[in-house]
């Protein structure tokens, strides 16, 4: 997982818009993902991003 959803529930609000709008019977739920991210990368931390130096945690890394 390269991109960790900041708010699941802002995505998944987003998710059930989305859903609702599309005619298709049928869903590919990938592309829908796809389309979030890039239409809504606020909604979405990209690891990569994420520069922790060997040892560091996560948790002293916030409380700073």
């Amino acid at each position: 997982m390269q991109h960790l959803p900041l708010d699941f529930h802002d995505v998944w609000t987003v998710a059930m818009e989305e859903i609702k709008k599309s005619k298709k019977s049928d869903m590919d739920f990938d592309a829908l993902i796809k389309k979030i991210k890039k239409e809504h990368p606020n909604l979405f931390l990209d690891l990569k991003d994420l520069y922790l130096p060997e040892g560091a945690s996560i948790i002293s890394a916030i409380e700073r």
